[in-house]
């Protein structure tokens, strides 16, 4: 196989300097540096009493050394990260319910697979103070904490709805003012900011699919009949 010029160069080179067309490279010289001394050890463990809650990565840029290297110290002085687990309180008649719910469901689908052209809708709240990121619930240590997770009793939060059927998703709709806030949901702002919106996306979606907006059946959830009052999927905006 012919070499390149570069090879070529190269080794014409290396002949003249040493004689030789051998590699003459005999490995680094001296001994190895390594970041696992007493002193770093000590860097360390004072990084973990004082900040338990920092991650590694910023223990890293503290200490000017690389992750892996935080870590195997971290792993040397016997301490370990975990998580507070954040979750939903259930009861054991929970499951029981999902899985009623789940054969009912499914029974009627295959009873009457129509039941497939509902659009199903459903609100949330959306808390911004991020008190449910389990990324912020870290810590390191050498034991398991004895630690409660506080948050305040009224964060802050904005409602949206969204609907989901066979065919797709339309929404999310946000019920907030304009400058961001969160509102009392009202049949004012239900129908101005939720069900107008919703139609005239919904005759689009309809449109763009071949779909009959008049089969399309609309289950509203989680508003009360005060709200709710007697807005339906037939209203014209």
């Amino acid at each position: 196989m012919a070499q390149s010029n570069t090879v070529m160069l190269s080794t014409v080179t290396k002949f003249r300097r040493s004689g030789s067309v051998l590699c003459q490279w005999k490995g680094k010289s001296g001994q190895p540096v390594t970041v696992s001394t007493r002193e770093n050890h000590a860097h360390v463990l004072q990084q973990v009493l004082y900040s338990p809650r920092q991650s590694l990565q910023q223990m890293a840029l503290k200490l000017n050394v690389s992750d892996m290297s935080v870590r195997r110290l971290f792993k040397d002085i016997g301490g370990f990260p975990y998580q507070i687990q954040v979750g939903q309180r259930s009861t054991e008649s929970d499951m029981q319910a999902r899985m009623v719910y789940c054969g009912t469901f499914l029974a009627m689908v295959y009873e009457d697979p129509d039941v497939l052209r509902n659009v199903f809708s459903d609100k949330s709240h959306i808390h911004l103070d991020a008190y449910i990121n389990r990324q912020t619930t870290h810590f390191l240590g050498f034991e398991w904490p004895n630690v409660i997770v506080q948050k305040p009793l009224h964060s802050t939060r904005v409602t949206i709805w969204c609907t989901v059927s066979a065919h797709g998703i339309l929404g999310p709709y946000f019920i907030e003012d304009e400058e961001g806030n969160a509102l009392t949901v009202t049949q004012a702002c239900y129908r101005d900011m939720v069900i107008r919106p919703f139609l005239q996306d919904l005759r689009r979606f309809c449109h763009a699919r071949g779909l009959h907006m008049d089969r399309q059946w609309y289950q509203q959830d989680h508003f009360s009949t005060a709200i709710f009052g007697a807005y339906c999927i037939c209203e014209k905006p």
